[in-house]
């Protein structure tokens, strides 16, 4: 529960969000507590002193002092509301429920004896940020494009909004709305703070966008997919449907004009993984440690696959087997024709991250951890596997190359801000230091790959040349999720912002943004060759279409 509470008030909350997913740790009340009482302790140290002496010198010339204790008690209560208030802010943009939020501020305000006007504040300023964050949902968007113009992202405020006024006498009323609207312009939550700047009569965001964009707007049509209940963790197309799994722990299929057809309950956590298999089954995998096989065409379960301890954290099918990596560290292999676990892997001490097919060897799967490893698997013999040691922070990416003939080659990005690549003939590696901060994910493309940072880079490399060599680097202000490319000459990248953004390897800048979603986007899909689909914690997924000529 202490890893990560130091870095609340830094942090981009849908990253930590993200990042934390796996451990539910934003609804423990002991986690918000550890937080607090430390976020006191460091702000106390700043008026009182840090060594223990100097602490208790000044609180006794203190309490000798009425008027000084007096200012001192003032402080004291001071520092106290703003943490708190921050504490709440971040609590609502990482969806803590309400309830939650208030009995996490009414205990905090009894353990530090707040006064009760400050503790009215408090509440009063938890019913603004609740009120923004709940209906953000109901802004509308206008993405106003004309030939040569500059595009501007337009949000109109619902008529139900009900904020409290900034006009009212109430100074308890006065200082809520303050507190809010100072919350409501830092946070990098993007929703929330739309939704709290349109309340507050701020009507246009202006959202950059470059003028020699080649009308990429009119060459782009959007469908949207409408009816989960919560955030869009997973998605992917066929040739006749689309499916998506969501936090709400359904699966809906899809039908080709955005159309729900059927809703698939079985799971019991959320569904953030799935594979499609010969545009009749799909395979889903699901916080709730098990995976289920689903008959698209009757809409119903065909089985649940149940061996790991650990949330599924990926799958992939290949000559009708599943493999599914989990928390438990383990890969297991399932026959689809049964319920039972055909083989176990185990080796790896961490969480399972990622796996990867070898496109040279059928029997080859390749996994990457947590532990800092990656193993290659062999399925005739299960007991062993062969182990990459290489990277000194969690693997978050593996790619094999492809085609790679005789010579095998594997990516892998890691946390460590580094990229290795593996030679697996000659048993030898590279290593490359290619950025500044953890790499998200990486992409092979033939000669070329890609590498999406934390930095807020990505990058395009040749590693036909040793070293490799940097051919693109686009740099953006905010943080991207994945890239890939799409269509001629372009990268297509969706961001923390919740936008899509594609760049011009021709060009070597930006041709434009794509903003629909208005929550962060969960993941990004080639389909058809011309299609990206979307799928974001707005609780929508979105088919994006483009005219084939577009190029970079």
């Amino acid at each position: 529960l202490t890893t990560y509470y130091h870095v609340l008030a830094d942090s981009n909350q849908e990253f930590l969000k993200s990042r934390l997913s796996v451990h539910d740790i934003w609804h423990n009340m002991h986690f918000w507590e550890r937080s607090f009482y430390h976020g006191v302790q460091s702000d106390c140290n700043e008026i009182y002193g840090t060594t223990l002496g100097e602490r208790m010198a000044k609180r006794n010339a203190v309490m000798q002092n009425k008027e000084l204790c007096e200012l001192y008690k003032s402080k004291e209560e001071t520092i106290i509301f703003d943490r708190l208030s921050q504490l709440a802010g971040s609590m609502i943009s990482l969806a803590v429920s309400a309830e939650t939020v208030r009995r996490f501020i009414s205990k905090m305000c009894g353990a530090a004896d707040l006064s009760p006007a400050s503790k009215q504040t408090l509440l009063a300023l938890l019913a603004n940020l609740t009120r923004a964050f709940q209906n953000s949902e109901a802004i509308t968007d206008q993405l106003l494009v004309k030939q040569g113009q500059e595009a501007e992202l337009q949000f109109e405020k619902a008529d139900d909004m009900d904020y409290l006024s900034v006009a009212t006498e109430d100074s308890i009323t006065k200082k809520a709305q303050l507190e809010f609207d100072s919350f409501a312009r830092k946070t990098h939550n993007t929703q929330f703070r739309r939704a709290a700047i349109s309340a507050n009569g701020e009507s246009i965001l202006k959202i950059d966008s470059n003028k020699n964009s080649n009308n990429a707007f009119n060459q782009c049509t959007v469908k949207v997919f409408k009816g989960h209940k919560d955030a869009v963790l997973c998605g992917k197309g066929s040739s006749s449907f689309y499916v998506s799994g969501s936090c709400d722990t359904t699966v809906k299929i899809w039908g080709r004009d955005a159309q729900c057809k059927a809703t698939l309950e079985s799971h019991t956590g959320w569904v953030n993984c799935l594979e499609i298999e010969n545009d009749e089954r799909v395979v889903t995998g699901s916080y709730d440690q098990t995976a289920i096989i689903w008959d698209v065409e009757k809409g119903k379960r065909q089985r649940t696959l149940r061996g790991h301890t650990g949330l599924i954290t990926c799958l992939g099918i290949r000559d009708k087997f599943i493999y599914t990596g989990a928390g438990d560290a383990k890969l297991n292999l399932w026959d689809a024709r049964t319920k039972k676990t055909a083989i176990t892997f185990a080796g790896h001490e961490s969480l399972i991250t990622c796996l990867e097919f070898s496109p040279s060897d059928p029997n080859c799967v390749a996994t990457g951890s947590r532990d800092h490893k990656i193993r290659l698997w062999d399925i005739r013999n299960p007991k062993n596997s062969v182990v990459l040691s290489g990277h000194q922070d969690w693997i978050q990416s593996i790619k094999f190359v492809f085609p790679c003939g005789n010579n095998p080659i594997l990516l892998s990005g890691s946390s460590d801000a580094s990229i290795i690549i593996w030679d697996l003939k000659k048993n030898t590696h590279e290593s490359v230091k290619v950025h500044n901060d953890a790499i998200s994910y990486i992409h092979n493309n033939n000669l070329q790959f890609l590498s999406v940072s934390k930095d807020k880079s990505i990058k395009v490399w040749d590693r036909t040349i040793k070293p490799c060599v940097c051919k693109h680097n686009f740099v953006d202000t905010e943080e991207p999720i994945i890239a890939f490319p799409f269509l001629t000459s372009i990268i297509a990248a969706a961001y923390y912002d919740a936008s899509i953004k594609l760049w011009s390897t021709a060009k070597n800048k930006l041709l434009f943004s794509l903003n629909g979603h208005n929550r962060r986007i969960s993941s990004l899909e080639i389909n058809e060759d011309n299609r990206l689909l979307s799928c974001s914690w707005d609780t929508t997924m979105r088919l994006w279409e483009f005219d084939m000529n577009l190029r970079g």
